[in-house]
């Protein structure tokens, strides 16, 4: 947990420095050919990423903690007797703890590089995103997604 909080640290402050060179107000939204069609405040905005880049990372695996702690005897997990015996269950709830950690830590350089997307097409005038990085970055992502996914699924998908 201590390397996802500092990354969220570093995320967030990523955000707020970097937040000081957009315009005011920031182009936040941006529709078809990648041309602005929304704004905000740059403080709205700032506020806005440092909570998606770095506060909804640390919710999320905080939340899976919380919910290891609170309820790990609902936890669905396919074969959860096998998994969740007394001999498996530590190394199990370790395991799920550190899988949420890489998904948060995923999710927090996504956010950092749609922000950097941000920032790249507010440099611009007129502000402009540029498609293909968003969509590389999305692909990337999802890709990741997929892969963390099915990885969770091969764990628990028999007992050993």
């Amino acid at each position: 947990m201590k390397w996802l909080l500092g990354s969220a640290i570093a995320g967030i402050a990523f955000v707020v420095i970097s937040a000081w060179s957009l315009p005011d107000p920031v182009a936040s939204h941006f529709g078809g050919e990648g041309l602005a069609n929304g704004f905000m405040s740059r403080g709205a905005y700032t506020a806005l990423m440092a909570v998606l880049a770095g506060g909804i990372p640390l919710l999320l695996a905080g939340s899976m903690i919380a919910a290891i702690k609170l309820s790990g005897d609902k936890i669905n997990l396919p074969n959860r007797e096998y998994w969740l015996a007394p001999e498996r269950r530590g190394e199990t709830m370790t395991w799920l703890i550190r899988h949420t950690h890489r998904f948060a830590l995923a999710l927090l350089v996504f956010m950092c590089c749609v922000h950097w997307l941000v920032l790249r097409a507010n440099a611009l005038q007129p502000p402009r995103l540029e498609e293909s990085w968003f969509i590389g970055g999305l692909l990337a992502f999802f890709l990741f997604l997929a892969g963390w996914f099915i990885r969770l699924l091969l764990r628990f998908r028999r007992a050993h």
